[in-house]
């Protein structure tokens, strides 16, 4: 008799395809549909006012990379900026701890005192299927931080992975992360924008991230201006009792996705 595989086990290896092929893309870049995307458009800045604008860079580009091929100085300046930026939402959000992490067991003593860990996020950020989405302003600038090498440093990084989450094909957002001079101009939402495409050209069920509670520009961002929702796997969907957590799980499909492009104007690549 012959073997037909189960609706499951056709559902399990098409995802399994899926996430493959999306690894696989050397630079999503040169794909077509992206060759006019690796170059962005920048609102002025709100936190300046109109003498900063001729050193205020409009236009940004965008580089891909991968976890093996990430250069030291850059992969160190990721690792500060992220503390910058979040360590605080880590360090105080109910329902997440690092320090007990197993990644962490043979890491630094000193980090196991909180929440946030540069031990752990490191081999986050050096995990084998982790791929960077690097943003580099067109022109030097007053703000502009070189790394050791000379090389200017990129502003702003965002971490993605293409995951079996659930037996659906997923593209998460690990982070994405702004220098401070940056933020508050429409990077963020051009580049999550830019995510979702990606994630939809590669056939990916859903994009997926991780948001504290306590981050409101980030909920922001991701519920009202981007149409994320709290995803079915979300801890505060499966708690017991009065436990609680200080992040949710978002997730937004390609049909809602489409439903809130046409009220967002800032789709103009």
């Amino acid at each position: 008799m012959d073997f037909k595989p189960s609706s499951r086990t056709k559902k399990l290896n098409k995802t399994s395809r899926l996430i493959q092929n999306a690894k696989r893309c050397k630079d999503i870049f040169n794909e077509p549909g992206f060759k006019n995307c690796s170059v962005l458009q920048l609102q002025h800045s709100s936190k300046h006012n109109s003498t900063h604008f001729n050193a205020d860079p409009q236009r940004i580009e965008l580089k891909l990379s991968y976890s093996h091929s990430l250069p030291e100085p850059v992969l160190k300046w990721a690792l500060e900026l992220t503390r910058s930026n979040v360590a605080e939402f880590y360090n105080t959000c109910r329902g997440w701890n690092y320090a007990e992490s197993e990644q962490l067991q043979d890491g630094p003593k000193s980090e196991k005192k909180e929440n946030y860990s540069d031990f752990v996020k490191r081999n986050e950020l050096c995990a084998a299927g982790a791929r960077f989405i690097l943003v580099y302003p067109q022109t030097t600038h007053s703000h502009t931080i070189h790394t050791s090498d000379g090389n200017p440093n990129p502003v702003t990084y965002i971490h993605l992975r293409f995951v079996n989450s659930h037996r659906q094909p997923v593209l998460y957002v690990y982070d994405i992360q702004i220098e401070p001079f940056f933020q508050r101009r429409g990077m963020g939402a051009k580049l999550m924008w830019l995510v979702m495409r990606i994630g939809w050209y590669f056939g990916m069920s859903k994009c997926m991230l991780t948001s504290f509670k306590e981050n409101t520009a980030a909920q922001r961002l991701y519920k009202d201006k981007l149409g994320f929702v709290l995803d079915e796997i979300s801890p505060d969907l499966h708690k017991e009792d009065d436990e609680e957590y200080g992040y949710e799980i978002l997730s937004i499909t390609r049909k809602q996705s489409v439903a809130m492009m046409d009220t967002y104007s800032c789709l103009n690549y």
